[in-house]
């Protein structure tokens, strides 16, 4: 891949990150325009593209990115020691709850399936049948147990 390669997927990367696109399939289609090579190195480009996207948000949010921390902590410490209210919540905090009931369906993923040494993104079935946007519900009317699905 040459610098200009480089330079015009940074650009798209860039261009399309912040508009309701997928910036990643943009990706995937200037890298087949230009004929930019597939592989790991391809790979490590496009997380790296993908890194320099993070670091530019927090760059650019970093004071908000710092109150929530801050706020995250603060609450912590409120509901630890019985002062904290649902009524009286500012902005800072009223955000961090909804980042947190946001991403519980992200943390679900991750919990572990009883009786079993899997985790629910691990079973092949739900890979399968899954996008991002529908694979909780998809399945949320399932429970599986040793690797059997009961209605």
């Amino acid at each position: 891949m040459s610098i200009l390669d480089a330079i015009i997927q940074g650009v798209v990367q860039g261009l399309t990150e912040f508009l309701p696109v997928s910036s990643s399939g943009h990706l995937a289609i200037t890298q087949h325009i230009l004929g930019a090579g597939t592989g790991e190195s391809n790979l490590f480009f496009n997380v790296m593209l993908h890194v320099g996207t993070l670091v530019a948000v927090v760059a650019f949010y970093h004071k908000l990115v710092w109150d929530l921390i801050k706020e995250f902590i603060l609450m912590i410490k409120d509901i630890f020691t019985g002062k904290f209210k649902w009524s009286k919540m500012n902005y800072n905090r009223n955000l961090v709850v909804m980042l947190i009931i946001g991403l519980i369906p992200l943390f679900l993923l991750f919990l572990p399936i009883p009786g079993t040494d899997m985790k629910l993104k691990d079973r092949p079935a739900f890979r399968k049948s899954c996008s991002h946007s529908n694979c909780l519900f998809a399945h949320s009317h399932k429970r599986t147990f040793n690797n059997r699905y009961y209605p």
